[in-house]
């Protein structure tokens, strides 16, 4: 079956990830090396990633330009993220990616071929290449967040519902859940939403939910820096760039519509 490609702005938008975008956008005056953080989702649709970049405190300084990190099958599928570097910040400018209906495909993307970071500047372009392996990763890891209450699609639900979902069991990483109301335009509006055990599976509203279309979100997160692993990139003449670390998180993400009258 073939992927579906879809634009990182109004993805992240309609998951109501403003928050956790917010502060991956524009890093901080903390200017020095480069860090990767490989985001590993999966929602009621598929699986997909992205190479989010930001810095670290390993010397020396990234080089002031635009940056493209791309997976090695961009432009066909795969995902990719821009940024613009100045002097004390990286900012992120617009990305894209793929879905995959399972995790095999998504590992096939990720470990498959070249990665490349492009470096642009008033005056060239340089471009740097590294590779990544992975440690086991299954359906298991990724299974999907199941909500009970109200289902997709639910109509005359009351203002103040109890949203109740399944969540991995024995989840070591974080919940937060949240609720959006949609208008007739598709613009979305946070209403409300919480921090929770990773062990608990239902939410009393606490704020009264407009009449209309609203999105509950419940999203659980993980770090796992060891699982995958990426090789430093280098340049065609071999030098490597700037105070590269990357590590890994993996996120699991659950949509659920629901309208109340």
């Amino acid at each position: 079956m073939k992927p579906i490609i879809f634009c990182i702005p109004i993805r992240l938008s309609r998951l109501a990830f403003l928050a956790f975008a917010a502060c991956l956008f524009t890093v901080p005056v903390a200017r020095a090396g480069l860090t990767v953080d490989m985001h590993l989702y999966h929602d009621n649709i598929g699986y997909f990633f992205y190479p989010w970049l930001s810095t670290n405190a390993t010397p020396p300084n990234f080089p002031v330009g635009n940056y493209l990190v791309a997976s090695p099958q961009v432009p066909a599928s795969g995902s990719t993220m821009q940024y613009v570097a100045t002097s004390n910040s990286l900012a992120f400018v617009t990305g894209g990616g793929t879905y995959y209906y399972d995790v095999g495909s998504l590992m096939q993307q990720i470990t498959n071929g070249y990665w490349s970071i492009y470096v642009t500047n008033s005056t060239s372009t340089n471009q740097y290449k590294f590779t990544v392996r992975a440690a086991s990763l299954d359906s298991n890891i990724f299974a999907p967040v199941v909500v009970s209450f109200p289902r997709n699609g639910a109509l005359f639900i009351t203002n103040q519902p109890t949203f109740a979902w399944q969540g991995p069991a024995s989840w070591l990483g974080t919940l937060n859940v949240q609720d959006n109301f949609t208008d007739t335009n598709g613009n979305n509006y946070y209403e409300t939403s919480a921090g929770l055990p990773a062990g608990q599976i239902n939410w009393p509203c606490p704020a009264v939910l407009p009449n209309g279309t609203n999105t509950f979100n419940p999203d659980y997160q993980s770090n796992a820096t060891a699982i995958i692993i990426a090789s430093t990139p280098t340049n065609a003449s071999s030098q490597p760039i700037s105070g590269w670390i990357t590590t890994l998180r993996r996120t699991r993400l659950s949509d659920l519509c629901c309208r109340s009258n």
